[in-house]
């Protein structure tokens, strides 16, 4: 028996922004928030507790010398989550800590996704105390990561 030679599959971008939310929408109390990740938390009428959305940045190839058109080039593309954190007043210290304790469940559960998509945790790319409505204040959080994958070139 002969063996084929697989070619990679080229994962779009918004695939990949799809699964990532889809993977911590599963976890216990976070949904995905109606609004996009760059406007997450700006608006007080959209501010829920444990919410999130997930953006995506640059992506950089990894391997310049090898672009095939027919199978893309392998890639790496920064996506980043940014969630809401409610904290109550009369317990903040304590939700804060709630609130970095959820963070890390954010980041266990991408890392531990699918190995085919190979996501790495890269940084948290801040943790700000927001009172972004009357009388309510909000830990938000962002964290990056960094999705290596084939990008289409056709």
């Amino acid at each position: 028996m002969a063996l084929r030679k697989v070619e990679p599959v080229s994962t779009p971008v918004a695939t990949i922004r799809q699964s990532c939310a889809t993977t911590l929408a599963a976890l216990a109390g976070f949904r995905e928030s109606r609004w996009p990740y760059d406007l997450l938390g700006l608006d007080p009428n959209g501010l829920v507790h444990k919410s999130f959305a997930v953006g995506v940045g640059r992506t950089i190839p990894v391997n310049l010398d090898r672009q095939v058109p027919s199978v893309g080039v392998y890639s790496e593309t920064e996506v980043f989550v940014r969630f809401l954190w409610r904290l109550r007043a009369d317990n903040m210290r304590a939700d804060y800590d709630l609130a970095v304790a959820g963070e890390n469940a954010l980041v266990v559960a991408l890392v531990a996704d699918p190995p085919d998509n190979r996501i790495t945790f890269r940084q948290v790319v801040g943790r700000v105390v927001e009172p972004i409505a009357e009388g309510k204040n909000y830990f938000v959080g962002t964290i990056q990561f960094g999705v290596h994958h084939h990008y289409a070139l056709s």
